[in-house]
């Protein structure tokens, strides 16, 4: 958001024009949810919910483990680890208050990390942040029903292309009751798995590239390709 003010300062693009990051269209792991959920070591026959990424309490990671507490039957898979200190405060007290559904990893190898997208039977990102997320990128590629906060940057992706299912994250209870409404609802989980098929569609690397390429010339054209 910082380089977003500092860019938009100097140069004149309506917000309209903003480009997201490219998804990547090649899945890291090719098999199917049976096999995945093998490499995971989780139950095939089990309902699963999954927050991958770095566990961070701007990821609202608190909330994704308060959040098990009310589905004593499903699973929940915290897929990733401490972006820097690997025994991070915060990850050992969601490790000493998690219910016994409640599995996390750690950082994962490649291979699990890709596997954790193919297994879930829905992701949820109960975020503080409100920045881009390459997490969300990849729950396009592999077309995750997905479930996010009311927060900016998902309220974007939500409003264009329906690929995201808004919650407000703060309220456990009620996103508790999304989740369980979503979970039951296998044609709503299929629209939000088409509206990720539309979105990684759309904003695959090649395509957001040429918009970098048009933008770029246009402030060429504009500034007389003078930069500050």
């Amino acid at each position: 958001d910082t380089v977003e003010t500092a860019f938009t300062a100097t140069v004149s693009v309506p917000s309209s024009r903003m480009i997201s990051h490219g998804v990547n269209f090649d899945r890291e792991f090719d098999g199917n949810k049976r096999e995945a959920r093998r490499e995971l070591c989780v139950d095939p026959q089990a309902t699963l919910v999954v927050e991958p990424g770095y566990v961070s309490k701007q990821k609202g990671c608190d909330r994704f483990v308060s959040l098990a507490s009310h589905f004593p039957d499903a699973e929940f898979l915290l897929a990733g680890g401490s972006r820097g200190d690997r025994n991070d405060p915060f990850i050992s007290s969601l490790r000493d208050c998690a219910p016994k559904n409640v599995t996390i990893t750690g950082r994962l190898p490649h291979q699990k990390f890709h596997a954790a997208f193919v297994a879930a039977d829905l992701v949820v990102l109960p975020y503080r942040k409100e920045g881009q997320s390459g997490v969300v990128n990849w729950c396009a590629t592999y077309e995750v029903p997905t479930i996010g906060s009311d927060c900016g940057y998902f309220r974007s992706l939500a409003t264009e292309y329906g690929c995201i299912d808004l919650i407000d994250a703060t309220d456990v209870g009620a996103l508790a009751e999304r989740v369980s409404t979503v979970l039951a609802d296998d044609d709503r989980r299929e629209h939000l798995r088409q509206a990720m098929s539309r979105y990684k569609l759309q904003n695959g690397f090649d395509a957001v590239a040429d918009r970098h390429v048009s933008l770029y010339r246009d402030l060429v054209d504009e500034t007389g390709g003078v930069t500050s």
